[in-house]
C-alpha cells in the first residue's frame, strides 16, 4: 500500500486514508472477507493523493456491484440515508 495517501473529505479537508474505515464499512454492508480483500486491493492500488472520499465510495460500489449486486445496494444504503439530512426528506 502507498504510504500516507491523503484523501479529500466532503468538507474539503485532507485526511490520511484509513483502510480500516473502508474495511469496516464494507464488512458492515455484508461483504465477505474475500470480497473485502478484493475491493481493498483494487482501491489501494488505485489510490492517489487528493482523491475524494466520494470517488472511493463510488469505486467500492462499482467493485461490489461486479461481485454481488446486493452488496452494492446495502453499501449504498447508508450513503443514501445520510443524503436525506438530519430532518429526513422534507417533501411537504
Amino acid at each position: 500500500m502507498k504510504k500516507h495517501v491523503l484523501i479529500r473529505k466532503e468538507s474539503g479537508e485532507l485526511e490520511p486514508f484509513s483502510p480500516q474505515k473502508l474495511m469496516n464499512s464494507l464488512a458492515n454492508s455484508g461483504a465477505t472477507e474475500p470480497d473485502v480483500k478484493s475491493v481493498m486491493a483494487d482501491i489501494q492500488s488505485w489510490l492517489q493523493d487528493g482523491v475524494s472520499s466520494r470517488a472511493i465510495d463510488q469505486r467500492a460500489i462499482q467493485l461490489l456491484r461486479q461481485r454481488r449486486l446486493g452488496l452494492a445496494a446495502r453499501y449504498r444504503l447508508k450513503k443514501a440515508m445520510m443524503e436525506l439530512g438530519p430532518t429526513g426528506y422534507p417533501f411537504e
